[in-house]
């Protein structure tokens, strides 16, 4: 069930975005993309003028109703005492008043091409950061600092990503000493985000693998900008089937799952007492390998070969899986003429499978999004935010008018990191110190205007700090070739 983009095949991802499949923790396959989550992407389209989304074909039933859901738990009332002692020299510098140095992850995609895929994407990482950045401080910066960016660069086809996401930190805390680090990732990795934890240095991480509730307790600088943690984001998979009709005690499910830590934690903790709960029948259960490099993505894409083998001979009518596994399953499920049903978040994205999965296929998928950019082409997005509003507004001197997926996401998550973080010190005062920014964002509750998610709707507390508050199903449309928004919105459990 997972995380980012990486389009790629892979998957090891979870998908991108989530692996959600795979992404989690190295997870995804990642390669494409260049963003590993779940996702393949974004959704993409020319401004987005704010032209509404269809809501034909919807899907049966409205309620959405919401279930108390597990997100990190002690987040941020823990963050403060772990973090205070933890990279100490970190937080004292970024309380100083003067610039601030701040990181971006630039993620380079140097295995796309091999595999074929539309990766979405007009303008690279790197040059969205420095216009943003140059965008903000013409405009003064945030909180009375100048933003100086330091960009470190990964790649989806290096053969360890840990490697790459511990340079990445050493440029981050030694070569350089930022006061934290913005927007995406492509994964969750020890290498990055215990390094930046024990420097003290918070991450606001837009990428689709943000782990599970222990990963937040873990990491108390860690912060999700623009996606759900697994457990919540499992629950939203299954539950958003149930209370829309689209999954019953009759149906025979297949869960694809990764055994990444983290999703193994939330499966055990989130998915599995659901699943009970509401009489849910798993007659086929496969497991993809946790990847941690682009050599690790042939065996996976054998393994989800595997369990469309093993899940059509089980009488499987409906998969639950995310991201790049998505496109690789369904490929194998055409060519054997099978067209189960699949549940899907934005983990996935409507709008990035739509160039990569068979039509007859597609036909089946129905998704549980928070996040428009990828869940549904430009051409169907809701109006834009007043954040969206604004981001696009700095952006568009310098030349950059998203026209891609991908575009959007990479813009969107960019903007939301450096927005939040602008709140966030405009609440301390400018101290930026590690706790005194996880603590602000904590206090926000719902009343920080996110630039990605669904209606710009947030909803951190001191013990949540992944910021999705709203979800809509999604939905096939035959008539476009095209995902629509097929129902209202309503809360995420």
């Amino acid at each position: 069930m997972s995380a980012r983009t990486v389009l790629a095949l892979v998957v090891a991802c979870a998908l991108l975005a989530a692996c959600g499949s795979t992404v989690q923790q190295r997870n995804g396959v990642a390669l494409a993309n260049g963003r590993t989550g779940d996702a393949l992407s974004t959704a993409g389209g020319d401004e987005l003028s704010g032209a509404t989304s269809a809501d034909s074909n919807a899907l049966p039933g409205t309620s959405g109703a919401a279930v108390k859901g597990g997100t990190g738990a002690s987040g941020a009332t823990r963050s403060s005492a772990s973090s205070s002692a933890a990279g100490s020299k970190g937080a004292t510098a970024a309380t100083k008043t003067g610039p601030l140095e701040v990181g971006f992850l630039n993620t380079k995609t140097g295995n796309a091409s091999a595999f074929g895929l539309n990766t979405g994407e007009s303008y690279p990482p790197r040059q969205i950061f420095e216009a943003l950045i140059k965008a903000m401080n013409a405009k003064g910066g945030i909180a009375g600092h100048q933003l100086v960016p330091v960009i470190s660069d990964t790649d989806t086809a290096s053969a360890s990503w840990d490697t790459d996401f511990a340079a990445a930190c050493q440029n981050f805390t030694q070569d350089h000493h930022v006061a934290a680090v913005l927007g995406y990732a492509f994964g969750l990795f020890e290498s990055l985000e215990g390094c930046l934890a024990k420097a003290g240095v918070p991450h606001l991480d837009g990428g689709y693998a943000v782990g599970d509730v222990a990963t937040f307790e873990q990491y108390p600088l860690l912060v999700g900008t623009s996606h759900l943690t697994d457990d919540r984001r499992y629950v939203l998979q299954l539950k958003g089937a149930v209370d829309h009709g689209l999954l019953t005690k009759a149906n025979k499910v297949g869960l694809l799952l990764d055994d990444c830590a983290p999703e193994v934690r939330a499966d055990k903790r989130s998915t599995q007492p659901y699943i009970r709960s509401a009489g849910i029948n798993v007659v086929a259960t496969a497991t993809m390998s946790c990847t941690a490099g682009a050599t690790d993505i042939g065996p996976v894409a054998n393994q989800i070969q595997g369990a469309v083998l093993a899940f059509r001979s089980k009488g499987v009518d409906t998969v639950v899986a995310e991201g790049v596994p998505v496109v690789v399953f369904s490929a194998s499920a055409e060519s054997q003429g099978w067209h189960p049903r699949y549940l899907l978040t934005s983990a996935s994205g409507g709008a990035a499978l739509e160039a990569n999965i068979p039509a007859d296929q597609a036909a089946n998928m129905y998704g549980f999004g928070w996040f428009p950019p990828v869940d549904v082409d430009a051409a169907n997005q809701p109006p834009l935010t007043p954040g969206q509003q604004r981001c696009l507004s700095l952006l568009k001197p310098a030349g950059i008018v998203p026209s891609q997926y991908n575009d959007f996401v990479s813009i969107y998550t960019s903007c939301d990191a450096v927005f939040l973080y602008e709140a966030a010190l405009t609440a301390t005062h400018g101290n930026a110190s590690g706790p005194a920014v996880v603590g602000a964002i904590s206090a926000l509750g719902t009343g920080y205007g996110s630039v990605s998610t669904l209606n710009g709707r947030t909803g951190f507390s001191a013990s949540r700090r992944d910021a999705p508050a709203e979800y809509r199903p999604w939905a096939w449309v035959s008539s476009c070739s095209c995902f629509r928004y097929s129902g209202p919105a309503a809360p995420v459990p």
